[in-house]
């Protein structure tokens, strides 16, 4: 999935990738065109805009008919792109993704930065992501109890979960985060007590996932599931400390929201 689907040929993997490049020249949000005050864009030098279309992306985009072929692969043309002149980019995705969910694929990409190689630099973001992934999971069957490991196993092994772990997308931390959050859960109601340090580590995993794709806010809920009750100390504190979880998840979006 990381090396044999061809660049740009996943679910919105140029727009994301754009807003990757911009994330690792610390473009954290999209801000206002200075020609349209209503369009949100981001700013990118043009050899990286000009990538995903040396690959015919939009061409190939719903057409059956057209394929990949080894020839797009020309080293030549991808390393005549030369061009730092910054461009503003359209970012449809400003409001439908924050840039939380792009940071593995950011690290990657940074990791590359001393290669002269658009493509290496490209094929190091999806490989970053899919590691943390690989990272997230193996963490989420340390959590949960023995029992329930072939459910996580099942999960890893769709392949819709593979394809976008191993794309330049914000699933890549929503992905990562719904088996470990799945973990603290099942394995607060399967044991006897729970830990406060495994309270914390839920509403934070909890966190991330949401502010991963602001349309995963409804998961705001899963913060009242948490059984306090096992949680040995002041029960009614715990309480308290779940409806904040709570609240601070919608304020934190809420900013996001409006920047």
């Amino acid at each position: 999935f990381t090396f044999a689907v061809p660049p740009f040929q996943k679910p919105d993997e140029n727009t994301h990738f754009y807003r990757t490049v911009a994330l690792s020249e610390g473009q954290f949000f999209c801000r206002a065109s200075k020609n349209n005050n209503k369009e949100k864009v981001i700013s990118i030098p043009r050899k990286f805009y000009e990538l995903p279309q040396l690959f015919h992306t939009e061409e190939m985009k719903f057409n059956s008919s057209r394929k990949f072929t080894l020839n797009l692969f020309d080293l030549n043309k991808i390393q005549s792109m030369e061009s730092s002149e910054e461009l503003e980019v359209n970012a449809p995705n400003c409001i439908s993704s924050y840039f939380i969910g792009f940071i593995p694929n950011t690290i990657g990409f940074l990791l590359a930065a001393p290669i002269d190689n658009l493509l290496i630099k490209f094929y190091f973001g999806r490989v970053a992501g899919f590691l943390f992934f690989v990272l997230a999971f193996w963490y989420s069957l340390k959590i949960i109890p023995k029992p329930f490991h072939l459910i996580l196993y099942l999960y890893g092994a769709l392949p819709m979960v593979l394809h976008q772990v191993t794309s330049y997308s914000y699933d890549v931390v929503l992905l990562s985060m719904v088996p470990v959050v799945f973990s603290f859960l099942v394995k607060a109601y399967a044991e006897r007590a729970t830990s406060l340090r495994d309270f914390l580590f839920y509403h934070l995993s909890i966190l991330l996932l949401i502010l991963a794709k602001p349309l995963s806010v409804p998961f705001v809920f899963l913060h009242l599931l948490f059984p306090v009750s096992k949680i040995t100390g002041d029960r009614k504190r715990f309480y308290k400390l779940n409806i904040i979880f709570f609240v601070l998840d919608i304020v934190i979006n809420l900013f996001f929201l409006t920047r």
